[in-house]
């Protein structure tokens, strides 16, 4: 595993708008992994929405201006029996068969798409990003920056959680949103849905003393 990983800060004022040249961001309207909106930076309309009922997650694609949307992603959480996850004109599988962890741990969190394997993971900071893993080792494909505050010419302005893509991977958005959305899901099901500096503190202490991570989370989640 990479000892050091270089992330764009979010607050820096190269992550404005039109930050990082070739960079496609997508944002995110609430701080909630379960139902929020999603705009792919620029755009005008939403791309995505996520909705969640009861233990049914669906992710949408939005068509335009039309307002319409398709659903290519179904999740169901179940109670003690494998969480299973419905691609678009395929049949459910176990989520644990695309979306794959370690026992003990909550990251690095695998899958493949288009070619390639990836690997989600959390820097000591709290912040998820995106590596692709090749034969010769590993590349920051992208990140995960969630919600925040900031001061702002006096006053406190809210910083949109975003994802955002290297130009290599942009193809691949679809994918790698769901991805993000369930890394993000299990990761605050791990450590509770406090994911300020009290959730960062917690989670330092508990790679600190060697918890297993996963022993946090529900069963039938795990």
């Amino acid at each position: 595993m990479n000892s050091q990983v270089t992330l764009v800060d979010p607050h820096s004022s190269t992550n404005s708008a039109g930050a990082e040249k070739g960079v496609t961001y997508l944002d995110f309207d609430q701080n909630d992994m379960t139902n929020t909106t999603i705009r792919i930076r620029g755009s005008r309309v939403n791309n995505y929405v996520v909705r969640t009922t009861g233990k049914m997650t669906t992710i949408h694609r939005c068509r335009g201006d039309t307002g319409d949307d398709i659903v290519f992603v179904t999740i169901e959480r179940r109670h003690l029996r494998p969480d299973l996850v419905t691609f678009m004109n395929a049949q459910s599988v176990n989520l644990s068969a695309w979306l794959k962890s370690p026992v003990l741990a909550v990251f690095p969190i695998s899958f493949e798409e288009g070619g390639k394997k990836f690997e989600w993971t959390e820097s000591l900071a709290g912040q998820l990003f995106l590596r692709e893993v090749t034969s010769e080792g590993t590349t920051t494909a992208g990140w995960f920056s969630r919600s925040s505050k900031r001061s702002d010419g006096g006053g406190k302005a809210t910083q949109n959680a975003y994802l955002a893509l290297k130009p290599e991977v942009a193809h691949l958005k679809d994918m790698i949103l769901v991805a993000c959305v369930l890394a993000e899901q299990k990761l605050r099901m791990a450590y509770g849905k406090n994911m300020g500096v009290a959730g960062v503190k917690n989670r330092i202490e508990t790679h600190r003393i060697g918890l297993s991570s996963d022993a946090l989370l529900p069963e039938g989640i795990r």
